[in-house]
């Protein structure tokens, strides 16, 4: 498959090429002027027929006008690209969400002001009039934006935004000058005829950077692509990335805007058709395939604008129109229902910008996070921390006090409480009091959304009640009264009543409270079955972080300082920041295995442990419980008992992994001995490559000192 992939990228960049490489001959060929294709290769390449109209015509006026178009129409396929990725919306481009509109009323109110001074505007002036103008119009989408989630209505918001700065536009020209009016009108209209060298040189200086910076932001564009909280996780800078994009967009639209004027709808279509193409989105691969297809396309919509009615020449605004309008509708309408719908519904439970808190205190803020179809997520932190709280506001039980909570893509305020009954199952930690209701009954209700006015289950009704009891192993109890089985058994019951309701989302408050092991080992294992077999998102918070390890697919903790992180177990479980998390001070946990350990004994050590392969860590964990110090040796760095050995003991004797014990390491644990009243031989097996631990038990011999041979707890207590 991967080779498929990589052929199919080398065929797409190859057709690019070929296209490119056509594009060229045909628009240096091709004029109101014919000029031979052996002329034309002699005056390009060997700089014949210098002075004549031939010659000046190909590079004073073609060769320009062509660079031109490739240098722009890669810009502003760039531009469209980074709007797309920065609002995670397909129709997103500088056209079409006003941003080349405000660059152009800038370049204009520009325009007109300086020549009331000076005979002409220098390019620079334009490009940078044209940066502020796209800014500008930059900053009020983004306001909107915050408060439109729909892709059409951000449309919407774009055209008004367009139409505004076009007003203002119009307005300004009214009161110019008539020999401005027609250099605005003809600038307004999108073209890139009258290029010029100085042009290309100005373009190239401003796009190519431009186009290397965003190139080398692959990777954390590739990671923006599943969502800011993803990204987050993965170490990137939110905000300095997002004024990034920012910056980058408006100055590729600025530059096109500012050297050839408004030109609609290839920064749409263009990421579109690319990506299509190469059946990608990774940006490493896509970024320099959309440069190179939207110079394809200007090229050749800037061929047909001046040649379909030549000598008469059409703006180029309106050739890419007549291209990329339909790429957009096509967007709307189809790629919407197909894929945008379709990615909705995997992310089933999504917050933006979510603040929750009580009496409108706001307790956490910039609450992040999404759950997609058969992923499981976990919340962990310490008491009062705010997990419950979180929980409250995702399941309507509280209000949030700032951003959003969607499911599917659709504001949960916005769901009736049917519906919402129906999309998400609850399983909350208090116990609920019931008098002469049965385990079937409690179950049972989990179908309240589905029966009618009085309650009435169908048989339908009734298989899925019993498959539900069948589930979580409760078919024997289910004729049980509930108020009279234990803990355990209730929260199976309540499960069962959660899964019932047949949720495509359910979310559980610390499930696992007043469980033994069994069950809470048996819980779980139903939880993952629902996230694997069912695909049901699973929001649930616990306080086992080694249970949490094991199920969680992405983890959010909140800690007591109300800071949150959000990522994959891999990076949220590690020694440091768990220990952080919790502030634990007085002790460590290992997320290795999942441990916690207390605080180690202080004192000198007397005793010395010679342990290793498992066979020490009871010995350690009796001799913190009475306050023995005691030094830990000789261990491997990747031996079971090496992470307690490392909480525990006062000192610590390695040797590197998978190497025999060294003279020095032998020579360093028995100095250790020598210090040491007492040896403890856990009983550790000794094979050719620790062989140096005989030697070592037999000095602590030949030294006389106390050995003491796989000692019984109370033989330990009544010597220490």
């Amino acid at each position: 498959m991967q080779i498929k992939q990589i052929l199919r990228y080398q065929l797409v960049y190859i057709l690019l090429a070929v296209l490119l490489v056509v594009a060229v001959i045909l628009n240096i060929n091709t004029g109101n002027i014919h000029i031979s294709p052996a002329r034309i290769f002699r005056i390009i390449f060997l700089k014949g027929d210098m002075g004549t109209p031939e010659y000046n015509i190909i590079w004073k006026i073609r060769l320009p006008r062509l660079c031109m178009a490739a240098i722009l129409g890669g810009a502003l396929s760039l531009s469209g690209f980074l709007l797309q990725t920065f609002f995670r919306n397909p129709i997103a481009g500088p056209f079409v969400l006003g941003i080349s509109s405000g660059a152009k009323m800038f370049v204009a109110i520009t325009m007109i002001f300086l020549l009331k001074y000076v005979s002409g505007m220098p390019l620079w002036a334009q490009v940078a009039a044209a940066f502020v103008g796209s800014l500008l119009a930059m900053l009020y989408v983004l306001i909107f934006a915050n408060k439109v989630k729909s892709m059409s209505m951000l449309l919407v918001v774009g055209i008004m935004i367009s139409y505004i700065c076009s007003a203002i536009t119009d307005l300004c020209i009214t009161f110019a000058n008539d020999s401005d009016i027609a250099n605005l009108t003809h600038w307004a209209m999108g073209s890139f005829s009258g290029s010029s060298w100085p042009t290309v040189k100005l373009a190239a200086v401003v796009v190519f950077p431009t186009a290397v910076i965003t190139f080398l932001f692959s990777k954390p564009i590739s990671a923006y692509l599943l969502g800011e909280g993803y990204a987050q996780s993965m170490g990137i800078n939110i905000k300095f990335f997002r004024v990034c994009i920012v910056l980058l967009s408006s100055l590729l639209s600025a530059c096109v805007t500012a050297l050839a004027g408004p030109i609609s709808f290839v920064g749409i279509a263009v990421p579109h058709i690319t990506r299509l193409s190469l059946k990608t989105t990774k940006p490493i691969v896509t970024i320099p395939a959309i440069f190179l297809c939207g110079s394809v396309f200007c090229m050749f919509c800037d061929l047909i604008a001046r040649t379909i009615f030549s000598p008469s020449e059409l703006a180029i605004g309106t050739v890419t129109a007549v291209f990329g309008a339909p790429v957009v509708i096509w967007l709307i309408i189809v790629v919407r229902k197909w894929k945008v719908e379709k990615y909705m519904e995997q992310i089933y439970v999504q917050t933006e910008d979510l603040s929750v808190g009580y009496h409108k205190k706001v307790l956490l803020s910039d609450i992040a996070l999404k759950v997609n179809k058969g992923e499981i997520l976990v919340l962990i932190g310490p008491n009062g921390a705010g997990k419950s709280t979180i929980i409250k506001n995702l399941i309507k039980e509280m209000s949030p006090i700032g951003g959003n909570i969607y499911i599917k893509g659709r504001k949960i305020s916005n769901y009736t409480s049917k519906e919402y009954a129906k999309t998400m199952s609850v399983v909350l930690t208090e116990k609920i009091k019931t008098e002469m209701m049965t385990c079937r009954d409690v179950v049972a209700m989990g179908r309240y959304p589905y029966t009618n006015y009085f309650g009435r289950l169908t048989k339908e009704d009734e298989q899925i009640v019993n498959e539900s009891l069948k589930k979580v192993s409760a078919i024997d109890i289910a004729d049980n009264d509930f108020s009279q089985i234990s803990d355990g058994q209730r929260q199976r019951i309540m499960l069962a009543r959660a899964i019932c309701q047949k949720p495509e989302v359910i979310v559980l408050d610390e499930p696992t409270s007043f469980l033994d092991i069994r069950h809470k080992i048996e819980l779980l294992d139903i939880l993952q079955e629902m996230a694997v077999n069912d695909n049901v998102a699973v929001i649930v918070s616990l306080h086992e972080i080694e249970l949490a390890a094991k199920i969680a697919d992405y983890v959010m903790c909140v800690g007591a300082d109300r800071k949150i992180e959000f990522g994959r177990p891999e990076k949220i479980f590690t020694d440091e920041r768990i220990s952080s998390l919790y502030g634990i001070t007085h002790g460590t946990y290992n997320c290795m295995y999942g441990s916690t350990e207390l605080k180690k004994p202080e004192g000198t050590p007397k005793v010395f442990v010679a342990g290793g392969a498992g066979t020490g860590i009871l010995i350690y964990r009796e001799l913190q419980r009475i306050g023995i110090a005691f030094t830990a040796g000789i261990l491997y760095e990747n031996d079971c008992d090496y992470p307690i050995a490392k909480a525990l003991a006062a000192d610590i004797v390695t040797e590197k992994m998978f190497e025999p014990i060294g003279k020095e390491t032998l020579d360093k644990a028995c100095k250790r001995i020598d210090e040491a009243d007492y040896v403890i031989d856990t009983g550790c097996p000794i094979g050719s490559i620790n062989s140096a631990m005989k030697e070592l038990l037999d000095y602590a011999e030949k030294k006389n000192k106390r050995i003491l041979t796989k000692p019984d707890i109370d033989t330990m207590k009544s010597l220490f």
